[in-house]
């Protein structure tokens, strides 16, 4: 109740002892976030997407405060944990807009920023905007091209690939064959890393582009 709720918040301020309740509180479910985001495409999905829905307000908290304390690494981590729930439930609008003020934070480790960077293209794809998924693919790419983990380095490929061939009739001067040539690199990072899941999503990737983006 709101004001059960506005009555302990008074009193929290009274004890002086807010800012490491909601260090605590973000830290925690930082860390449901992220474990959390192992599970969504696989078996036990539906399992913890409930137990994200339950919490969707605490994990809101937890961003608002990483942002508002420009705790970057922290606003990173939790976005590039949270973005697959917010697409899988709908909640694409407020991904966008949380997403946004979480990049818009200076600094950050380059590997934690290219994987927020990535959470915002996939938004963007998911919410049909082409160009501006392209875009981002791409620099969360030459940013993982740097961070040298081939796990996320071959995710980044799979990704511009897919992004290269799909935009390629919206934006002009796209060369279709670097995407699928980017698609080929991650099939050989996936093979390497004897990824199975990874290689069936580049594959499935492959066909598409086959498909739609025109191929033989």
């Amino acid at each position: 109740l709101s004001v059960i709720r506005e009555y302990a918040s008074d009193r929290l301020d009274a004890s002086g002892s807010r800012a490491l309740v909601e260090d605590a509180h973000a830290a925690a479910y930082l860390a449901l976030a992220e474990q959390a985001a192992r599970y969504l495409l696989g078996r036990e999905r539906k399992r913890w997407l409930d137990v994200l829905t339950a919490d969707h307000d605490n994990l809101r908290a937890a961003i608002t405060f990483f942002t508002e304390h420009s705790r970057t690494d922290e606003a990173l981590r939790l976005v590039g944990a949270q973005w697959r729930f917010w697409q899988i439930k709908g909640h694409t609008y407020e991904a966008r807009m949380r997403i946004d003020a979480v990049l818009a934070l200076e600094g950050g480790a380059p590997g934690l920023r290219a994987k927020a960077i990535e959470s915002s293209g996939g938004i963007a794809w998911w919410q049909g905007d082409l160009v501006r998924a392209h875009r981002e693919y791409t620099e969360a790419l030459a940013l993982q091209r740097d961070v040298s983990d081939p796990a996320e380095l071959a995710n980044a490929l799979y990704n511009f690939g897919l992004a290269q061939a799909f935009a390629g009739s919206t934006i002009e001067g796209l060369d279709v064959a670097e995407g699928e040539a980017a698609l080929h690199e991650a099939e050989e990072i996936f093979r390497r890393l004897g990824d199975q899941r990874g290689l069936g999503d580049v594959h499935w990737g492959m066909g598409n582009v086959a498909l739609f983006a025109g191929n033989d």
